[in-house]
């Protein structure tokens, strides 16, 4: 294994949050951010970087995907329009939907006919490319939409909202395939983004969790293992690399870990100075590193972490043929038997849905100690009662203002934002 090193932070954006996604095995990589700017990064050349082109864009960036041919690229603002441009001008070529509140994540189908797009309002839309109709809308969530992905084999999406339910469903009618549970926990606050993803050959499904990753099976959804230990807190983002045998992770805890699949083992680790919102891989022949942004608004790089070599994890040639447990024995239990996800005991995997949709105007019932209080197109205001106390909690959809946390001993039950 080699020894991992941690590059100098470049500036990418303003402090808080932004999107990244990567082509070309990570040497082209592109972010947006409030600063409503997208930047084109060529993770090739000598540090520190500077962006090798720049498009200014009418409002905060929120979502982007670039095509595999890098001929053009998609952003998702933060008021919920999502357009295509050319890749090497910047020029818009079209605006392809429109979602009532920000976008959360933006990919393209496999053939790269189509762009699926997952929005705040819980909403996920699949738009055709050629003309920008909307082809079909999935209905299923019951409040934001946080992270989206697609199935290499062009048949499947997962979406995972802020419950942490995920949905896998058919990109040709939007029906579902496979209905997740959440976790027990609480709601996942509305500023965060999931990244996960499909093995590169469709079999597996990695899902973040409260400190773990799940590996989920497709031919049954069934989770196989969880791969955990490492974190403390929720886990943001698990990204396959491009042979499969690893995933690396970011968590709120600030930490990143890249995890050996089929050894089920941790086995590279750092703590970041600042908590890391988006990850994803950049190779060099068979040398993985993982570009890491922060909430700093800068990018690094962690090189040379791993050897990309070895056995797929999704050819199950270390896994095996039989549904694993946690100790991996191989034994199938009786749910998993019956078709249904089967998690280890200290999963916490809640049975219950949101007591009641959460898109209101007015006052929400109290679940799981928190609840909303307003939300309206440009601000939402949330309350969880702690007890001696209730923290409120207004975001701004609009970026006219910075998000504002305060304590009110008296609990209120509705709200208003002027």
């Amino acid at each position: 294994m080699p020894t991992p090193t941690l590059s100098d932070a470049w500036y990418a954006h303003p402090p808080g949050s932004f999107a990244l996604c990567s082509v070309d095995d990570g040497k082209a990589v592109v972010t947006g951010g409030l600063d409503t700017v997208l930047r084109v990064w060529d993770t090739t050349q000598p540090f520190p970087l500077s962006a090798k082109r720049e498009f200014v864009r009418p409002e905060s960036i929120t979502a982007v995907a670039l095509a595999d041919a890098q001929d053009v690229f998609l952003a998702g603002t933060s008021d919920g329009v999502v357009t295509m441009h050319d890749f090497e001008t910047g020029d818009q070529r079209k605006t392809l939907v429109r979602f009532d509140l920000p976008l959360r994540a933006i990919a393209f189908t496999t053939d790269g006919k189509s762009v699926v797009c997952a929005g705040m309002d819980g909403l996920v839309k699949i738009v055709d490319l050629d003309d920008a109709q909307n082809v079909s809308t999935f209905h299923g969530h019951d409040g934001p939409i946080l992270g989206l992905a697609i199935d290499p084999k062009g048949e499947l999406f997962c979406s995972m909202d802020w419950s942490r339910c995920w949905k896998v469903v058919s990109v040709d009618d939007c029906s579902v395939v496979h209905d997740g549970q959440g976790e027990d926990g609480g709601l996942v606050d509305a500023e965060s983004v999931f990244n996960f993803g499909f093995s590169s050959d469709g079999s597996l499904l990695a899902l973040p969790g409260k400190t773990f990753v799940r590996i989920v099976e497709r031919s049954n959804w069934n989770v196989l293992f969880k791969l955990g230990g490492e974190h403390t807190d929720m886990v943001l983002s698990c990204m396959w690399a491009k042979n499969d045998q690893y995933i690396a992770t970011a968590g709120r805890d600030k930490t990143v870990v890249i995890y050996d699949v089929p050894a089920k083992a941790c086995v590279q680790k750092i703590v970041m100075e600042d908590l890391p919102i988006c990850i994803c891989w950049k190779n060099a022949g068979n040398v993985g590193s993982v570009v890491i942004g922060d909430t700093s608004g800068e990018l690094r790089v962690w090189k040379d972490c791993v050897t990309l070599d070895g056995i797929s994890a999704s050819t199950g040639n270390k896994i095996g043929g039989g549904v694993m447990g946690g100790d991996g024995s191989g034994d199938v239990g009786e749910s998993s038997r019956a078709g249904t996800s089967r998690m280890d005991d200290d999963d916490d995997v809640s049975d219950q849905e949101l007591k009641q949709s959460v898109f209101q105007m007015a006052s929400t019932p109290e679940d799981d100690t928190q609840r909303y209080l307003y939300w309206d197109m440009t601000s939402i205001m949330t309350y969880d009662d702690k007890g001696t106390h209730a923290v409120i909690e207004v975001e701004f959809l609009d970026g006219r203002a910075k998000n504002i946390r305060m304590n009110d001993h008296f609990k209120p039950s509705m709200g208003a934002v002027g």
